[in-house]
């Protein structure tokens, strides 16, 4: 299944699946600043890092939201990647 994302006001993403439009999830009093569909993959942590027993998830985001007229953004994939990587 493939994922769909919108991002509010710069900092608030949220990921929902290919069904929905993105349209259909938008926060009333928030902006969508970008949106598109996202790859998640699962890899292991960096060497030395402190995290080195756990795998992190990677996000790829690309593409654009018709229905709501923006598209993604580079520094996109960093904020979704926050919401798994805590």
């Amino acid at each position: 299944m493939k994922l769909k994302y919108v991002v509010y006001d710069e900092c608030y993403p949220v990921i929902f699946g290919e069904y929905a439009n993105h349209s259909d999830v938008s926060l009333k009093y928030k902006k969508p600043t970008s949106a598109g569909f996202v790859s998640l993959h699962e890899e292991d942590a960096p060497e030395g890092s402190p995290f080195c027993q756990v795998r992190i998830l990677t996000a790829s985001c690309y593409g654009e939201s018709i229905s709501l007229g923006v598209k993604s953004h580079p520094n996109d994939a960093r904020l979704i990647e926050r919401l798994f990587n805590v």
